[in-house]
């Protein structure tokens, strides 16, 4: 049996992740932005850095984590 399950939605300007407990109750939740004059390489840094921090106490064999797909025809800045 699972503890928990993960749903990431990836964004450059607004990532978002939860974390649902076995029961189905939010266990962590996080919005993260990223400016858009930070270069590629310091938006991905960031944002693996704010999910790190969220999750490195967490025993990894016991979470499934769904990651939504990219967008298409969606227009960046």
């Amino acid at each position: 049996m699972y503890n928990f399950y993960m749903g990431i939605d990836p964004s450059f300007t607004s990532s978002g992740l939860v974390i649902l407990s076995s029961d189905g109750n939010v266990f962590r939740e996080l919005n993260i932005k990223t400016a858009s004059n930070e270069t590629t390489e310091e938006r991905i840094l960031f944002i693996e850095k704010k999910i790190n921090d969220l999750i490195s106490d967490l025993d990894f064999s016991k979470i499934i984590v769904g990651i939504e797909g990219p967008s298409f025809m969606s227009k960046g800045n």
